[in-house]
């Protein structure tokens, strides 16, 4: 595994971006990189999250690769995955001594991945899909005070259409634009063209190919967003 560099890597603190079932992922307000932290007791687990994330890395390489090769066009879209930097120990003392100061008072030295940071999308993107699907009462809500809204990607589901009617109202905290599910009506929706809808689905479809075959990687479970590209301007 890749040794991290020990020296001081940000000033400023790091925060909670997204979590889920294998673990919590920190980032640093308004920039990259992400850490992700797994549960305590599934140590494993992260340990295996590093390596399959590095060859999926390799794999979509030798994909492009094999495009190039049969004369397809390299600049034709292809799924984007965040570069995969070091797996940190708990046990790194000296890692840990010149950086924990960036988590919050109280963190114990834990495994780490350092990776990419996907960044979330911007203002714009966030109030054409409170326009369209958040309830009014609850718009200012989302705008002003639910500080969890400001790290939107959106998971795209084309395979099915919205089950929750329009008319229907939400409670305020089951409305969130992290992870916004936009499924196959609402693109449309939106003025998402049928061909980009369709090329969506071929690049999702391409990739899962590819890791089945090429990688020799179990795609169950694997989650796809869409997000904005790399913006080191992104501030928070």
């Amino acid at each position: 595994m890749n040794e991290p560099n020990p020296e001081t890597e940000y000033l400023n603190g790091v925060e909670p971006i997204g979590a889920g079932s294998s673990g919590t992922v920190w980032a640093p307000r308004g920039g990259e990189p992400a850490f992700k932290q797994g549960h305590r007791g599934r140590e494993g687990s992260l340990e295996n999250d590093f390596r399959m994330h590095k060859l999926i890395i390799r794999t979509l390489h030798i994909l492009r690769k094999m495009k190039s090769l049969n004369f397809e066009d390299e600049k034709l879209p292809q799924v984007q995955i965040s570069e995969c930097h070091h797996y940190i120990k708990a046990t790194d003392e000296e890692w840990w001594k010149a950086n924990i100061k960036m988590f919050p008072d109280g963190f114990i030295p834990c495994n780490l991945i350092r990776s990419e940071r996907i960044f979330p999308f911007a203002d714009a993107t966030k109030y054409l899909l409170m326009k369209n699907y958040c309830p009014p009462e609850i718009t200012e809500f989302h705008m002003t005070t639910n500080k969890k809204d400001k790290d939107c990607l959106i998971r795209p589901y084309l395979g099915r259409r919205r089950s929750q009617k329009p008319q229907v109202t939400l409670h305020k905290y089951r409305f969130k634009l992290k992870n916004f599910p936009l499924h196959h009506d609402q693109m449309t929706d939106i003025g998402i063209s049928m061909a980009d809808i369709k090329g969506y689905a071929a690049i999702m479809g391409e990739t899962l190919a590819a890791m089945h075959w090429i990688g020799e990687v179990d795609g169950r479970d694997i989650e796809f967003v869409l997000a904005p590209a790399e913006c080191k301007d992104f501030k928070e």
